[in-house]
């Protein structure tokens, strides 16, 4: 791939909300920065154009997680259920190439405070959807 994969961060916190990483300069952002993903511009210029480096994203605005790499974490299984039923999730080019990676509570926080110990722990989870976003 000749340009840097783009990645969406996202956490569903209820049936009808997300919270969206648009802030590079996150714990997570550079995570992802250090293995060579850019976040997608979209939810960068959400999160300058309102100030705000995380930002409510209703779920009729799925298609702004668009992206090589989609990270997302829901509260509860139900809500995970409800995620892969929403309209348009199927055509998310991450969800296509089978490279997402859903993570729990526990996870996000290995992600948003990157501590040597937490990276191994979520490295190990989102391998296999970065080599997918990869065309690995």
């Amino acid at each position: 791939m000749s340009r840097h994969p783009a990645c969406s961060f996202a956490y569903m916190y209820g049936s009808d909300q997300f919270s969206v990483l648009g802030d590079p300069n996150d714990g997570a952002g550079k995570l992802f920065s250090s293995l060579g993903l850019t976040m997608a511009p979209r939810v960068i210029a959400q999160a300058q154009s309102t100030g705000e480096p995380r930002f409510a994203l209703s779920v009729e605005n799925l298609g702004w997680l668009d992206s090589d790499l989609l990270v997302i974490a829901t509260e509860n299984e139900g809500l995970r259920k409800r995620l892969v039923g929403l309209p348009g999730y199927k055509n998310l080019r991450s969800v296509k190439s089978d490279a997402v990676t859903q993570m729990t509570q526990m996870s996000v926080t290995g992600l948003n405070e990157p501590s040597p110990g937490a990276t191994v722990y979520v490295l190990d989870q989102l391998r296999p959807a970065l080599a997918r976003a990869a065309g690995e």
